[in-house]
């Protein structure tokens, strides 16, 4: 089976290295491609609609930190406004990946 080309979007180093673990042990193969990460939830909010475009070429998955939002779900719609593309991961790690 080849491996599904994916590009991660995430807050810093650790963040990356949980996913690539995760990825690894998921059971389906993936290629990590590109991954993009400027320190920092912020990066990630200014950004997240051109990664939500980006997932219409192949799928991409961004992960960021709960904080101090009520719950995963109203971060994400007040990050998000527009339609999530099908390709689009948008996870949020309850309370921070650092935890994990």
């Amino acid at each position: 089976m080849s491996p599904i080309p994916i590009d991660l979007a995430v807050e810093d180093p650790l963040s990356e290295a949980v996913l690539r673990k995760i990825l690894v042990r998921c059971g389906q193969p993936y290629a990590v491609g590109s991954v993009f990460s400027r320190g920092g939830n912020g990066y990630l909010r200014k950004t997240i609609r051109g990664w939500n475009r980006a997932a219409r070429g192949k799928p991409f998955l961004l992960v960021t930190d709960l904080d101090s939002a009520a719950c995963p779900g109203a971060l994400i719609k007040e990050w998000l406004s527009v339609p999530k593309h099908e390709n689009f991961l948008f996870r949020v790690a309850v309370r921070e990946i650092e935890a994990w």
